[in-house]
């Protein structure tokens, strides 16, 4: 098993996201910035309300860890912090598990961040009311046809999903000669979901 995170390099990823309360699943505790902290087993039964916290964070390097269910967990934790917290999943790829993977396990309704050595912050996705859904591979299947719908500049808003990140600078450019920004991203090391908007 491969540990990625030193617990300097956690707790810089994890103040980067300045919660306030803060729910880990481990077996070490971190000196993490917060107001409240808790330290929980990955055995332990958490009792707590929707809300309750800003951040979970799962750590697969934690003893027990190994038997958890982790997309149960992490929707579990999502439940946890409501609509505006996240969960972070340390060591992701210790356990065995991709960014993608997880992504899958979970269903629709979950926007991911993956860093390189496979940690991921996960949240609920912000839906765009009116924005038309394009599919990489089903509604969009190259970057050409996105720039022919964009050229006229009918459409006020439109939501890009699972592109090939390879794609990311085509599609920025596109973007930016017929006047489209890239309101909002997310993206796992393969893909990448973006809200274009008008200008």
């Amino acid at each position: 098993m491969t540990v990625i995170d030193s617990p300097s390099q956690l707790c810089a990823r994890i103040g980067s996201l300045a919660p306030r309360r803060v729910l880990h699943i481990g077996d070490a505790r971190l000196a993490v910035a917060a107001e409240h902290y808790r330290l929980v087993s990955a055995s332990e039964r958490v009792h707590a309300r929707r809300g309750d916290y800003d951040l979970v964070l799962l750590d697969l390097t934690a003893r027990g860890a190994s038997t958890l269910d982790i997309p149960a967990t992490v929707t579990a934790g999502l439940g946890l912090v409501g609509h505006e917290g996240a969960v972070f999943v340390a060591n992701l790829g210790a356990a065995g598990w991709s960014p993608s993977a997880l992504l899958r396990g979970l269903g629709p309704g979950v926007e991911v961040h993956a860093y390189p050595d496979f940690d991921v912050v996960l949240r609920h996705s912000q839906r765009v009311a009116g924005a038309p859904m394009l599919r990489w591979n089903h509604e969009l299947h190259a970057a050409s046809h996105l720039a022919r719908l964009l050229a006229d500049r009918s459409v006020e808003r439109v939501r890009l999903v699972g592109v090939p990140l390879a794609c990311w600078h085509e599609i920025d450019a596109i973007c930016a000669e017929h006047g489209y920004e890239v309101a909002s991203s997310t993206g796992t090391q393969y893909h990448f979901d973006a809200v274009l908007e008008l200008r």
